[in-house]
C-alpha cells in the first residue's frame, strides 16, 4: 500500500504543464494552418458534430471550445457531452501531450452545466485527467468571482468524493484540480496549499498541494505571474513548511529550467537543496519536463544522467512517470525498454504500480503487465500486488 501511496503522491497530476507541449499533430484532413481563435466568426463556429469541429480546429484548443459554445446554442445536452467525447478520443489518440486542450475543454464542461457533479460525470481520464483539473478550477473560478462566496467558505474536503466510486484515480485527478482552483481563488500559493490541509490523509493533501504548485509555474508561463524570485530559484519552495515542499520542488522545476535554459544547471539547482526527498523532487521534476525541453528522445536519456549520479534514477522516474500518464501504458512500455539496463527494472515496477490504480480485473491487469515481455512480467505483476 505504502508503494500505491508513493506512485499517487508523484504520478496523478502530473501532468505536463501545457504552456511547454510543443509536439504536432499531423492531420491528415486539414492542409491550411490551423485558425486562432480571434480568426474564427461565428458563421464558422457553427458546427454541428464532432467530425465539424475537428475539421475547423484540428487540436487548438480556443476554437474547440468557441465552436462548442455555438454547438450549444442548437443542440441538445447529451448531444454536447456525446460531442465533447468524441473530441476527447480524437486527442487523446493524436499521440500528443493534450494536457492543455483537456483542461481547457473541462473548463467549458463546467461553464456549460452550471454543476460540479453533472460536469464531473460527464468528464472521463482522457488526456491525463486534465479534463477534472479544468472542471475544479474553473468551479472555484465561478464560486468566488461571479457566486461571490468569501474564500474561505467554498467547500473543498467532498467536492470530488462521487468519483470514488468510479476509481481512485479519478478521485485524485478532482483533488489535484481543486489544487489548480484555490491558486485562482487566493492569487497566491501560501493561503491556497494550506487549506490542502483540510484532507483528512497525507496522501489526498500531496495531490491538492500539487494542483497548487502546477498552477503557480502556469501562471508564470501564461500571465508571467505567479510566485518566483529571479534572485533565488530555488523560492519559494525553499521558504515553505517541509510538509509542502516536496511537492512544490517537482512543478517549481519547470520554471528553473525556463531561467537555466541548461539541464546541467538546474540539476544543479537541485543539488543546493539540503533535504534528501527534496532533492529527490527536484531531480524528479527535470526528468518530467526534459521531454518539452529536447528534441530527440535520447537526448532525455543523455541529460538524466548527468547531475549527481546519486540521482540519476530519479530523473528517469519523472520521465515514465509523465509518459505514462499522458501518452498511456503502451507507451511507458516501449520507454522503458530503451532506458538503461540498471533503470529498467524500477520503470517497470512503477507501471506495475500504475496498472494497480486503474483498477482493472485480476485477467486484465495479467494481460498488460504480458505488454512488459518475459523478462519484465514478472516484475510488472509483482508492483500491482504490493
Amino acid at each position: 500500500m505504502n508503494k500505491i501511496i508513493i506512485v499517487a503522491i508523484v504520478t496523478v497530476s502530473i501532468l505536463l504543464l501545457l504552456v511547454f507541449l510543443g509536439m504536432q499533430l499531423n492531420s491528415e484532413k486539414q492542409t491550411q494552418s490551423i485558425p486562432t481563435n480571434s480568426q474564427i466568426t461565428e458563421s464558422d463556429a457553427k458546427v454541428h458534430d464532432a467530425e465539424s469541429i475537428l475539421l475547423l480546429c484540428d487540436i487548438d484548443e480556443y476554437c474547440i471550445v468557441k465552436a462548442l459554445r455555438e454547438l450549444s446554442k442548437q443542440q441538445d445536452e447529451q448531444t454536447i457531452y456525446d460531442t465533447i467525447s468524441e473530441v476527447m478520443v480524437h486527442i487523446d489518440q493524436a499521440g500528443i501531450f493534450c494536457h492543455d486542450q483537456g483542461h481547457h475543454i473541462g473548463s467549458y464542461l463546467y461553464a456549460y452545466t452550471q454543476d460540479l457533479k453533472q460536469a464531473l460525470s460527464v468528464a472521463d481520464r482522457k488526456c491525463g485527467g486534465s479534463m477534472y483539473h479544468g472542471i475544479v478550477e474553473n468551479y472555484f473560478m465561478s464560486e468566488v468571482f461571479f457566486k461571490r462566496t468569501n474564500f474561505d467558505d467554498v467547500q473543498i474536503k467532498d467536492s470530488c468524493d462521487q468519483l470514488l466510486d468510479d476509481s481512485q484515480l479519478l478521485y485524485l485527478e478532482c483533488v489535484h484540480g481543486i489544487g489548480h482552483g484555490l491558486v485562482k481563488a487566493y492569487g497566491d500559493i501560501f493561503s491556497a496549499v494550506a487549506r490542502c490541509d483540510e484532507f483528512e490523509t497525507q496522501y489526498v493533501q500531496n495531490q491538492c498541494q500539487q494542483g497548487v504548485f502546477m498552477q503557480n509555474a502556469v501562471e508564470f508561463y501564461s500571465t508571467g505571474g505567479g510566485v518566483f524570485d529571479e534572485d533565488d530559484l530555488l523560492y519559494p519552495c525553499n521558504k515553505l513548511d517541509s510538509k509542502y515542499a516536496e511537492n512544490c520542488y517537482y512543478y517549481h522545476t519547470s520554471y528553473i529550467l525556463k531561467k537555466t535554459l541548461s539541464a546541467s544547471e538546474s540539476f544543479g539547482q537541485c543539488d543546493r537543496i539540503t533535504d534528501e526527498k527534496q532533492i529527490q523532487s527536484c531531480y524528479r521534476g527535470i526528468g518530467r519536463q526534459l521531454n518539452t525541453f529536447v528534441e530527440q528522445f535520447q537526448d532525455v536519456i543523455y541529460y538524466c544522467q548527468t547531475g549527481n549520479p546519486e540521482y540519476h534514477e530519479f530523473c528517469f522516474k519523472g520521465h515514465i512517470i509523465l509518459v505514462t500518464d499522458q501518452l498511456g501504458v503502451d507507451k511507458s512500455f516501449q520507454t522503458c525498454h530503451s532506458y538503461p539496463e540498471q533503470f529498467q527494472v524500477e520503470c517497470f515496477s512503477y507501471i506495475g504500480t500504475w496498472i494497480l490504480l486503474l483498477n482493472l480485473s485480476p485477467d486484465q491487469i495479467v494481460k498488460e503487465c504480458k505488454k512488459a515481455g518475459e523478462k519484465y512480467y514478472n516484475v510488472c505483476l509483482q508492483s500491482t500486488f504490493n
